[in-house]
């Protein structure tokens, strides 16, 4: 709405996937980009993520909306915001998952987690690798599902699957 902040942490600046995702989101905003007050890096390191976004905090209290490019950013980030006891004022989406994130999303700190589906990533992987050998002309980008994960969903039994494959 009218009154979102958005903060971005990303993990590597200048990385390739750091790059993307970034772009990704802010092709996903539109004409709400302009509401993106910060783009800080945790060099995919837990700590950073979690120092950076309470300096964040302190620096920008009107941001409502934080962006975890990655695992490392958005574990991070939820590990300050509920230290801070934030999680009522700062929305929360972030990428990919592991037993902390799920925690997190359970309790209401992480609104959202962007899960990748690592299975279909290997396989489509393989098959581009094996026709591209072959002689087929392969596309410059293959597109791989992923899920958006919600406390609404997270207990289907695709997402359980897909949360936990073990």
């Amino acid at each position: 709405n009218k009154e979102t902040k958005i903060a971005i942490v990303s993990h590597v600046k200048g990385s390739s996937t750091a790059m993307e995702r970034e772009e990704g989101l802010r092709e996903g905003l539109g004409e709400y980009g302009d509401r993106i007050e910060a783009v800080l890096y945790s060099n995919s390191d837990y700590k950073q993520a979690y120092e950076k976004t309470k300096e964040l905090m302190k620096e920008h209290p009107d941001i409502n909306l934080i962006a975890g490019l990655n695992l490392y950013s958005t574990v991070g980030v939820a590990r300050a915001i509920k230290e801070m006891n934030l999680n009522k004022e700062v929305h929360i989406v972030g990428f990919d998952n592991d037993i902390e994130g799920i925690k997190y999303l359970e309790e209401g700190i992480i609104d959202t987690l962007i899960v990748q589906k690592p299975f279909n990533m290997g396989y489509l992987g393989i098959q581009t690798a094996v026709e591209s050998v072959r002689g087929k002309k392969m596309e410059k980008n293959i597109y791989c599902d992923t899920e958006v994960i919600t406390v609404d969903n997270i207990y289907t039994d695709e997402n359980q699957k897909l949360l936990f494959p073990f």
